[in-house]
C-alpha cells in the first residue's frame, strides 16, 4: 500500500454478534436455537436457517446510537 491509501484507510475496533437460528411455525415468532456440537452447527436439513448480526462500535469518538437497528435475516 501507498502512503496515500494509508492515510485513507480508517478503521474501527467493533464487536460483532452473530446468531443462528431457526423458526417455530409460521404464526409463532419463537426462535429455536440450532443444535452445536463443539465449534460446529448442525441445523436440521432441508429447513431455513436464519443469521442475525449485531453490530457494535467501539470506537470511542463515536458513540452515537444508530437511528434504527441493522438487522440482517
Amino acid at each position: 500500500m501507498t502512503l496515500p491509501m494509508l492515510e485513507t484507510l480508517c478503521t474501527e475496533p467493533a464487536r460483532i454478534h452473530l446468531e443462528l437460528f431457526r423458526r417455530g411455525s409460521e404464526a409463532d415468532e419463537e426462535r429455536l436455537p440450532i443444535s452445536r456440537h463443539g465449534g460446529t452447527y448442525y441445523p436440521v436439513p432441508y429447513e431455513f436457517v436464519y443469521l442475525r448480526m449485531r453490530i457494535t462500535n467501539l470506537a470511542r469518538k463515536l458513540n452515537l446510537p444508530l437511528p434504527y437497528p441493522i438487522i440482517l435475516g
